[in-house]
């Protein structure tokens, strides 16, 4: 889950930034200026390069020289990226990169042929997810990509032979009902393969889905209630999708005069909303590129087509981007359809060349747009680090930072230049670079009271042992003017707070502010949804845990956080901190309740191996005996090649887990050996045979692991909070 760099890379990352934050500044006298790429003739694209690439297509003639040289590299590294998001569990990030990927092939003319290995090997990654569930168009499409990259691959065309036996009707299928199910097949398909072949196929297979519907208006006759059902909803999803859908293929390729044509068939007549088809009538000034990305976006709400107009949007914010460079509102559509890519890295990249310009055109930006970019930027560097890519974050910081320095110099611009330090701060606190963290909330600090810069300073500093030093920050972060206006930061200052004054043996200060944190989170709570509701519950299920009396509050809130966790990320948090209570109080009932819990949910990996590790170190300091059912994962588990399978094999077998630490590069992996290893000296001789082990964990280099909240509570058993939190004191609890 995190990626632990060596030596020579944190070097590099930070000189990188500083360079680059160097040559933003241009010359003596000049303002910030973004950097361009040089360009080395179609040669191989590296990650750090990738950001500057994809800005130098994005504002390069449409079929120019430039765009031809670039096409290959950059769908040859986006598909590597792709893959990597795949891993993370982020496939509609990586399906939306590989898109991208076949966009570039397509309208470059570029065979897919000349893709590396390793870009390869990422289509078969990509299309698990689509056959899996039986997706005929994206797995078509991906098949036909792959096997175009690889024809003498004999997998992926063995699968299109596959799929071509279900491209005969439907037996018991009406026109209408097969039309519908080849030109959704068809149209989704040709947003993954790399040529304009099947083009003609696609737009042939929408006009017969038009003639379809149009058939169907004027039948009459007998027909089964259920029959007349399906072909009702395929009619109507043709008269609300076909047109659209139409369009849409084209203008993903930015090909105006294909879709003018298309849409102007009379087959089309009356399926392509008349909007659309003005906005396409009204040329491409600026003004015309923005009208019809706003129509675009308008009919992504339309069922099925999310997909085909997110794609036209970047379609549309590419050819407006080339044509019209200075243009910062097209420049942020084009950048912010990376960033929905998971590739976030190259949105301030995009942004920089048109808001404050080269070294060949400075341009003088007004806060409103610096505001508007500094959003995507926090917006990239968050996505980065929710999947725990802090090489991602950094680029995405290092390449804002033309627009970090000009809104520096201009001053007034919200979000501040601050909020972005701070969150990078953050980031580099969880990557392990606390050194790094540290000048970056002090920066945001000098530049302006930042609650959140205070909070991070208070992590560092607990770390470190200086409890004292730490609770006087957050002192200060708690008396932030407006700090009440962001309830989350509240609520998460507050509870830090509560967390420290528990650590300092002040159990009444504590229960104060957990108190005050939970009025701020529960209607939190009630107004968010989803997977914000899910993090919500997480946090306060966290807080009760403190309390002696509040096992069965906790439990509920624990099972609300899961229930609406949609994020794999969140949900093996959540399974994980259910064994924050029976650590402390050494329950084998809970901690049986907790691990067959994360089993019924599927955790996996590393994931399931902390649970299992947790649950048999909980037997064994209760004087359990062996092979129960922590040690039957374990067990399983070790049958693999990969990192959890080396740590419970070692588990099992006695093995020197701290020499098995040393030898991973994944942090998590480090992270997840030397909590097992300290949890079996725990399980063995309890907290004093194990607080050398417990508190390397807690002072662990990557700050605010849950680790190292697992770890602390197995160390200090007695911090819990007695009694409970009473209706008086929180009356909607």
């Amino acid at each position: 889950m995190r990626s632990r760099s060596s030596a020579s890379v944190r070097f590099f990352a930070v000189t990188s930034t500083l360079a680059l934050a160097a040559c933003a500044l241009g010359c003596p006298g000049r303002g910030p200026v973004a950097p361009t790429y040089e360009h080395r003739g179609g040669g191989p694209i590296s990650d750090d390069e990738l950001p500057l690439a994809t800005a130098s297509f994005a504002y390069a003639p449409q079929r120019g020289a430039v765009r031809k040289d670039l096409a290959r590299p950059l769908a040859d590294r986006l598909l590597q990226r792709s893959a990597r998001l795949f891993a993370r569990g982020r496939e509609g990030q990586g399906l939306a990169s590989v898109r991208i990927a076949a966009m570039l092939l397509r309208t470059q003319q570029i065979a897919a042929s000349e893709l590396s290995n390793e870009a390869v090997a990422a289509l078969e990654a990509a299309v698990d997810g689509p056959a899996g569930r039986g997706e005929e168009g994206p797995s078509y499409g991906l098949y036909a990509f792959w096997s175009l990259a690889r024809p003498n691959d004999p997998r992926p065309k063995g699968h299109l032979d596959n799929l071509g036996a279900w491209d005969a009707p439907q037996p018991d299928g009406g026109f209408v009902i097969n039309a519908a199910r080849d030109a959704r097949r068809r149209s989704d398909a040709l947003a993954y393969e790399p040529t304009i072949d099947d083009g003609p196929a696609a737009d042939a297979a929408l006009y017969r889905w038009m003639d379809g519907v149009v058939l169907f208006k004027d039948r009459e006759g007998q027909r089964g209630l259920e029959r007349y059902g399906d072909e009702a909803y395929a009619a109507v999803t043709g008269y609300r999708q076909a047109g659209l859908r139409l369009a849409a293929a084209h203008l993903r390729d930015g090909d105006f005069e294909g879709a003018i044509s298309a849409i102007n068939d009379p087959k089309a007549e009356g399926f392509v909303p008349e909007d659309l088809r003005q906005a396409l009538d009204n040329g491409t000034s600026a003004s015309a590129y923005h009208e019809l990305i706003g129509i675009c976006l308008k009919y992504t709400k339309v069922e099925g087509l999310a997909e085909p107009l997110g794609d036209a949007v970047l379609g549309v914010g590419l050819a407006g981007t080339s044509e019209h460079p200075n243009d910062e509102a097209l420049a942020e559509v084009t950048a912010r359809s990376f960033l929905v890519a998971g590739e976030g890295d190259v949105a301030p990249a995009i942004l920089s060349r048109a808001i404050v310009g080269t070294k060949d055109e400075e341009r003088r930006p007004g806060t409103k747009e610096l505001g508007r970019a500094l959003a995507v930027v926090a917006a990239a560097i968050s996505d980065f680090g929710d999947r725990e890519d802090w090489g991602g974050a950094r680029r995405a910081y290092s390449n804002a930072a033309p627009i970090l320095a000009t809104a520096e110099a201009v001053g007034g611009v919200s979000p501040q230049v601050a909020a972005v330090r701070t969150l990078i701060g953050f980031l580099e606190a969880q990557a392990g670079r606390p050194a790094i963290a540290r000048p970056l909330f002090q920066a945001a600090i000098k530049a302006e009271p930042n609650a959140a810069a205070y909070a991070g300073l208070a992590e560092l500093d607990a770390r470190e042992g200086k409890l004292a030093e730490a609770r006087a920050w957050l002192d200060k972060a708690l008396a932030v003017e407006g700090l009440g206006g962001d309830a989350g930061l509240h609520a998460d200052v507050l509870a830090e707070a509560g967390d420290l004054a528990r650590r300092a043996g002040d159990a009444g200060k504590a229960r104060e502010l957990y108190r005050r944190a939970l009025r701020v989170l529960l209607p939190l709570r009630a107004a968010s949804r989803g997977s914000i509701s899910a993090d919500v519950s997480r946090r306060i299920a966290a807080i009760l845990s403190h309390f002696e009396g509040m096992a069965d509050k906790e439990a509920a809130y624990t099972s609300a956080a899961e229930s609406a966790a949609n994020d794999p990320r969140l949900l093996a948090w959540v399974v994980r901190q259910r064994f924050l209570r029976p650590l402390r109080t050494v329950d084998v009932k809970r901690a049986h309740a907790a691990f067959e819990r994360s089993v019924e949910l599927g955790v996996r990996g590393l994931d399931a191996l902390e649970v299992a590790v947790m649950a048999r170190a909980i037997e064994r300091r209760s004087g359990l005996a062996a092979d129960g059912d922590a040690d039957k994962l374990l067990k399983a588990l070790a049958t693999k090649d990969d990192a959890a399978g080396k740590i419970a094999k070692a588990v099992l077998d006695g093995g020197d887990l701290a020499a098995l630490a040393g030898g991973f590069d994944d942090a998590h992996a480090i992270l997840a050996a030397r909590l097992a290893n300290a949890l079996l000296r725990w399980g063995a001789a309890g907290p004093a045979g194990a607080r050398a082990e417990l508190t390397a964990v807690v002072n662990d280099e990557h700050v605010g692991s849950l680790e190292s909240d697992l770890a602390a509570e197995a160390l200090e058993p007695t911090l819990a909070i007695p009694g409970v939190i009473t209706a008086e004191e929180v009356p909607s609890l």
